[in-house]
């Protein structure tokens, strides 16, 4: 958004913008990185962008701090507890941590793992280079007949934190074109 006034939202046009005369949906991040989203209806186009009317009602997309994404099937962490090697299916995965399932060690609350190397894929086809990091600390252990699930919150360095971002954003533009796909 650029501007607001009594004419409604102004918008930078994005690229290949083909006009229409309909309800837009308008998805955005806070300055808090959360996400949110809007329908409005698209009033025109200027010189300054395009106008669209005031919403009635904004929803919010994310409570969480980050952004989570999903990860492809094939995507795991291995990871070191007091000397043993443990590994499990990567659920979901943010800049603030991850979600295991299938873990072969359980970690307790509020300790550490080590020497964590998170194997992704981009999709189902296309692996990712590992990502190493120092140190997780687990916040969160559900147990029910269904899921078994570790939740694991990182402790990045400012460079672990630049390399996991790079993948995510990745990962986005994967999940971006399978939704235009369909």
């Amino acid at each position: 958004m650029i501007d607001q006034g009594p004419r409604g939202l102004v918008f930078d046009k994005p690229p290949r913008w083909q006009p229409i005369s309909r309800k837009l949906r308008v998805v955005f991040r806070d300055s808090s990185n959360i996400w949110h989203h809007f329908e409005s209806h698209f009033l025109g186009q200027d010189e300054k962008g395009l106008r669209l009317a005031y919403p009635e009602l904004l929803f919010r997309l994310e409570r969480r701090q980050f952004y989570r994404i999903e990860t492809p099937a094939k995507s795991q962490a291995l990871y070191h507890y007091k000397g043993k090697e443990g590994r499990g299916r990567i659920k979901d995965l943010s800049l603030g941590g991850m979600a295991l399932t299938g873990y072969s060690l359980e970690v307790p609350l509020r300790e550490f793992m080590e020497e964590i190397t998170l194997e992704l894929w981009l999709n189902e086809t296309t692996p990712y280079p590992p990502i190493c990091l120092a140190k997780a600390e687990v916040v969160r252990l559900v147990e029910t007949q269904e899921l078994k699930l570790m939740g694991v919150k990182f402790h990045l360095t400012l460079r672990e934190e630049e390399v996991l971002l790079q993948y995510i954003r990745k990962r986005e533009v994967e999940l971006l074109k399978l939704r235009r796909e369909d």
